[in-house]
């Protein structure tokens, strides 16, 4: 049964053990049958990318503006006033790893990143 906050279900209705069901993803071309075992790798990965983010960002944890180097990150067509969020090193520094490991583990995708 489709959860109500979720876009995707998983089919309950074979008799298969969990780890072999199928699961679907609803979009405009209708369902699409992922493979469980490719789900679960890529969220391995993700796990993975969520560790290696978090070994970058902690040592600047509570640090002074001084210390992380904070810039203000400007959103095309917004003024000062609309746009300025922090950008630091560790927000960088996190990213340039996480997209070193897209890049070694998945040459062929593209990465669309924040900073």
């Amino acid at each position: 049964q489709e959860h109500p906050t979720k876009k995707g279900n998983v089919d309950n209705s074979s008799s298969q053990p969990p780890s072999t069901k199928k699961t679907h993803s609803a979009d405009a071309a209708g369902p699409i049958d992922v493979d469980p075992k490719l789900l679960e790798k890529h969220a391995s990965f993700a796990s993975q990318l969520a560790d290696i983010a978090r070994n970058e960002i902690v040592p600047y944890w509570r640090q002074s503006r001084h210390v992380l180097g904070q810039q203000t990150k400007l959103e095309e067509g917004r003024s000062i006033f609309q746009s300025a969020s922090p950008v630091t090193l560790a927000d960088r520094a996190a990213e340039f790893a996480m997209r070193e490991m897209i890049s070694c583990h998945f040459p062929d995708h593209g990465i669309i990143g924040e900073e």
